[in-house]
This record gives structure tokens, C-alpha cells and sequence, in this order.
């Protein structure tokens, strides 16, 4: 199984927060994405950026997981979607809570697909 896409992140990472009762810390929002995906471990161990993203002992320094939603976190709250909270605590805006989940990819899309504009 590959490590889900920005796109394929989108909607899950919406859900996740609500089930989280709408806040939620980086760490918690990863463990609930994970969870409502059903990704495997070995998904979640894939590591970003090869070789060079472990360390000195050869622990996986940031996950291909975790690198894809921190930029699906930043899309979504330039969507409007959710806002930061404090440091490593992101939640749901009134949007956030009553987008749909059609409404939510297509607006994700419009500003993931213009981010190099």
C-alpha cells in the first residue's frame, strides 16, 4: 500500500478533527488520520526524503505520512477550514465544521493545485 496522497489526505484529515471534537494537537491529528484511513504501520514507517531523513542510529526522522499532512494542515487553513490554535494545536473553524466532503476536496483542490502560482 503507497502513503496516501495530499488530496486522498484532504477529507480524512477534516473528519479527523471533528471526531477529535474539532481541536486537536499535530500528534493526535496524525493518530486519528491514520486511524479513519486504516493505514498500516508500514505505511506510517515510510520514510520522507530516503536515506537522509533517518538518523544517526537509522530511526525515521519524519514519515512521508506525517510530511504530507503537515502541507494538507497548511491547505486547509488556506482554505479557511482550520486555524492554529497555538503551537501544534490546529482546529476547526464554523467552515471546517459544516463544509461537506464533495465542497471540502474541491475548494482543497483549487488551492493545492495553485499553491505555485
Amino acid at each position: 500500500m503507497k502513503v496516501p496522497t495530499h488530496e486522498e489526505l484532504a477529507v480524512p484529515a477534516l473528519r479527523a478533527l471533528r471526531e477529535a471534537g474539532g481541536e486537536a494537537s499535530i500528534e493526535e491529528h496524525a493518530d486519528t488520520v491514520a486511524a479513519v484511513m486504516r493505514l498500516s504501520e508500514e505505511v506510517l514507517a515510510v520514510p520522507h526524503g530516503g536515506q537522509g531523513a533517518r538518523g544517526a542510529e537509522g530511526h525515521v526522522r519524519d514519515s512521508k505520512f506525517n510530511y504530507h499532512l503537515t502541507w494538507v494542515r497548511t491547505y486547509l487553513r488556506k482554505m479557511g477550514a482550520i486555524e492554529n490554535k497555538g503551537r501544534g494545536v490546529w482546529s476547526l473553524t464554523d467552515y471546517g465544521w459544516s463544509v461537506d466532503d464533495e465542497t471540502a476536496l474541491h475548494k482543497f483542490r483549487e488551492v493545492f493545485r495553485g499553491r505555485k502560482r
